[in-house]
């Protein structure tokens, strides 16, 4: 974000680990997304509120139109 003068807010992480990937970007204020993948290997949940992703998707495809509704 720095190097591309970002706020956090105008940024969105995409990953699938809910055990780690999504709780310091929540905590930063950006967007973030899970990407839950047929062959995943991250399946098991997570109970802390903060490692929750705002959006969830299916689908790689599905990101573009949800990136154009934030």
């Amino acid at each position: 974000m720095q190097d591309l003068n970002a706020a956090p807010q105008a940024t969105a992480c995409v990953a699938d680990n809910i055990q780690k990937d999504f709780i310091a970007p929540n905590q930063l204020g950006c967007k973030t997304i899970q990407l839950i993948r047929p062959n995943r290997i991250h399946s098991e949940p997570n109970e802390d509120p903060h490692a929750a992703p705002q959006h969830i998707i299916q689908n790689l495809s599905l990101l573009p139109p949800l990136l154009e509704q934030l």
